[in-house]
């Protein structure tokens, strides 16, 4: 079972065992992912929640 944990991001070139997160580094990049994230939701799944 895979472990739910907040909303991460991770440097993988420099951490690529996602150890480090660096969300509070990069909040202009992590609202912009988040952003992103979410258009695709409602692009792909939000219509099928619907009917």
């Amino acid at each position: 079972m895979q472990q739910v944990i907040d909303t991460s991001l991770f440097d993988l070139v420099h951490d690529p065992s996602e150890k480090g997160n660096v969300l509070d580094v990069y909040p202009e990049k992590a609202a912009e992912l988040i952003e992103l994230a979410s258009q695709h939701y409602d692009l792909f799944y939000k219509a099928r929640e619907e009917e």
